[in-house]
């Protein structure tokens, strides 16, 4: 394939800008990368271009290529640039692969590329930003990662982009909240967090991201906006804290109507009712896992749930406190060449490993220890 791209190029180079020979060329690399062959209408070769189903031309050029639904196996070739007269590249529905070309950028007489329902991958090429005739973007189910290159917002007569059920993630550029032509954005099922005003829509799909309530709060006079179903949010973590300390849990969620309710092992717990829960003089009983849930008065239908807070009361950490002071006294350990500054935390003292708050490793070499080994190491079981 990398061979026939040569070829074309030169061929391109021989007949400037565009022809007919040009379109027959790219249309061949697209038969050949896409296993013609095997298409539920394939091509016959025998025949001129303009007897090929799913191609249109005008004044000899091709200016359509619409191929759903047809069993198209494989990549989008680069030579597909040579279709330098197309407005509308329609390959949706079929089994294709690999990365977006970014070639597709040099067809600047583009209005509509649908790609939808494939399996194509990798990111979307900023290099779409200069289809400067582009009205319709569908790019919807498929495996697209990374995230959405602010250059779309070149797009200026733009109507409608779908580009849900992706991996997207990142924010969504503010550039794009300035094509003012745009009418319809659908963005669900991706993994996509922060997004300005859109305010000027007339449909916003914002389903099954990682929004909060403060980015759907700009877009609520959207007459057909939806959002449910977004991610949990924070992170799932263990938090140790010593029996008779005090427990301090908190989350930080957007929102300028927030109403709170913190959840101990599935059941309310009463008056905790804040983005905050402190748990004074922690007893054994506290251990549990811990869950917020998060919605909005002016944010109907959503309900925003944390990712668990599992805690653990250590009962062990102040024995261990108490052993490695004990030790300190009886090696001698105010002539120790790496002194230790008990006003300070566990975690701080030289040589002494700290795992699940309990103390797991003494590393204490060349410390010019004295003394016999104390029977109270034993302790720090």
């Amino acid at each position: 394939m990398k061979k026939y791209t040569i070829l074309l190029s030169i061929i391109f180079m021989l007949f400037g800008q565009g022809s007919r020979q040009l379109d027959s060329l790219a249309l061949v690399a697209l038969y050949n990368a896409t296993n013609g062959v095997n298409w539920s209408d394939p091509w016959d070769f025998t025949q001129g271009i303009d007897t090929f189903s799913g191609v249109t031309l005008s004044s000899g050029r091709v200016t359509s290529v619409k191929l759903s639904s047809r069993g198209l196996n494989g990549s989008i070739p680069d030579s597909i640039r040579y279709l330098t007269e197309i407005t509308n590249l329609w390959l949706q529905s079929n089994d294709l692969g690999g990365a977006i070309p970014a070639a597709i950028g040099n067809l600047n007489k583009l209005t509509s590329l649908r790609l939808y329902g494939n399996q194509l991958n990798g990111s979307i090429p900023p290099e779409l930003g200069d289809l400067a005739n582009l009205t319709l973007l569908w790019l919807y189910d498929n495996q697209l990662s990374g995230s959405i290159p602010p250059e779309l917002g070149n797009l200026t007569k733009l109507t409608s982009l779908k580009l849900s059920s992706n991996q997207l993630n990142g924010a969504v550029p503010d550039e794009l909240s300035t094509v003012t032509s745009l009418n319809i954005l659908e963005l669900q099922n991706n993994q996509l967090s922060d997004i300005g005003d859109f305010s000027f829509l007339g449909t916003l799909k914002l389903d099954q991201n990682n929004f909060e309530f403060d980015d759907l709060e700009p877009n609520l006079a959207i007459g057909s906006f939806t959002y449910s179903l977004q991610a949990n949010i924070g992170e799932e973590e263990t938090v140790y804290v010593d029996k008779g300390e005090t427990a301090r849990l908190h989350l930080d969620v957007g929102g300028s109507a927030n109403t709170y309710q913190w959840f101990k092992g599935g059941v309310a717990i009463s008056g905790a009712t804040t983005d905050s829960l402190i748990l004074s003089s922690v007893q054994e009983s506290d251990g549990a896992d811990y869950i917020l849930t998060v919605s909005s008065t002016t944010v109907p239908s959503l309900t925003l749930n944390s990712f668990p807070i599992h805690l653990q009361i250590s009962l062990g950490r102040q024995a261990d406190s108490l052993v490695l002071v004990q030790l300190y006294n009886l090696l001698g350990g105010e002539n120790w060449k790496k002194s230790w500054d008990f006003n300070k935390v566990l975690d701080s003292l030289e040589g002494v490993e700290i795992v699940n708050n309990r103390v797991s490793s003494l590393y204490l070499i060349d410390f010019n220890l004295s003394g016999p080994i104390p029977a109270e190491l034993g302790q720090l079981d």
